[in-house]
C-alpha cells in the first residue's frame, strides 16, 4: 500500500501512526519517502537500521509506504525509469489523501497518474474533507471513457451529518486590523497592543494559534506576546528559517 500526502510534515505524522499499527513483532513493514526522508529517519534514530530502512523504502519493497506526492505523481509524465513505478503500483493499493491541497497543474498530473494505475489494475482511494468538484468530474469522465472498474463514492459526512454537526473543535475569531502607511509609503502590518492583549488573555485558559503572512510579522508578534507585561505567556515560534532539527523539536 502507498499512502500519499501533499506535505512532508503530514507524511511524517502518518508514518509514526502507521508504524504503531503495522510494525508488529519489531518487523519493519513501514517506509517513508519524501525529499528529506533520509535526514528525517537518521535524525530520529542514528544507526544503521535507519539507513537500511531508507534504502528499503527507496526499493518500494515494504508492505506500507508513506510518501509525499512529488515522489510518484511526476512519473505520469513518463520520465526514464517510470516502468518500475507503474509495474509496482499495478498490483498495489494507492491512497491519495488531502487531494484538495494540490494546485490545478499538480492535480492534473495526479489524476493522470491515478488513471494510468487504474488502467493497469491497481486499486485507488482518493480522500478529502473538501473534495474539489473539478477533480471529481475529471475522474468520472475518465472512468467512463476507459471503462474502468466500477467506482464507489463514499460520503462519510452525509452519512454521519447529525453527529458531526455537534462537534465543536475550534473557535475562530476574525479581527479587522487597520494598517498604517509609513513615511516611506510602506505599510505597517504590526499587531496593535489591544490585539496582543486579547491574544494573551485568551491564552490564559486555552491554546491559541496565531498565523501570520510573513516570517518577520510572526517574529514581531511572538516577541510582543513573550514580553507581555501583565503576566507570562508560554509562546512558541515556528517558521521556515529554522533548521530541520529545530522545526522538528518545536
Amino acid at each position: 500500500m502507498f499512502y500519499v500526502l501533499p506535505l512532508r510534515a503530514a507524511a511524517e505524522q502518518i508514518f509514526y501512526r502507521a508504524v504503531d499499527i503495522f510494525n508488529c513483532d519489531n518487523n519493519n513493514r513501514v517506509g517513508i519517502l519524501h525529499s528529506d526522508a533520509d535526514v528525517f529517519l537518521i535524525s530520529d534514530d542514528e544507526n544503521e537500521n535507519s539507513i537500511k530502512l531508507y534504502e528499503t523504502s527507496n526499493q518500494l519493497s515494504l508492505a506500507v509506504n508513506i510518501a509525499s506526492g512529488d515522489q510518484f505523481f511526476p512519473y505520469a509524465l513518463k520520465p526514464p525509469g517510470y516502468e518500475k513505478i507503474y509495474s509496482t503500483f499495478s498490483y498495489s493499493k494507492l491512497v491519495v489523501d488531502e487531494i484538495q491541497a494540490y494546485d490545478p497543474k499538480a492535480s492534473a498530473i495526479a489524476i493522470k497518474f491515478a488513471e494510468d494505475i487504474a488502467r493497469l489494475g491497481g486499486n485507488i482511494l482518493l480522500m478529502s474533507a473538501t473534495f474539489p468538484d473539478f477533480i471529481k468530474v475529471e475522474l468520472l469522465q475518465r472512468s467512463k471513457k476507459y471503462n474502468l472498474l466500477e467506482h464507489e463514492i463514499i460520503n462519510i459526512y452525509e452519512e454521519n451529518k447529525n453527529d458531526l454537526l455537534k462537534l465543536k473543535k475550534h473557535k475562530i475569531c476574525l479581527v479587522k486590523i487597520k494598517n498604517k502607511i509609513l513615511e516611506d509609503k510602506k505599510i505597517d502590518f504590526s499587531f496593535s497592543e489591544n490585539l496582543i492583549k486579547k491574544i494573551a488573555r485568551e491564552a490564559k485558559t486555552k491554546r491559541v494559534l496565531v498565523v501570520c503572512n510573513t516570517i518577520n510579522q510572526a517574529i514581531s508578534v511572538y516577541n510582543k506576546i513573550l514580553n507581555f507585561k501583565d503576566y507570562r505567556i508560554d509562546a512558541y515560534l515556528l517558521h521556515s528559517r529554522f533548521s530541520f532539527y529545530d522545526r522538528k523539536k518545536i
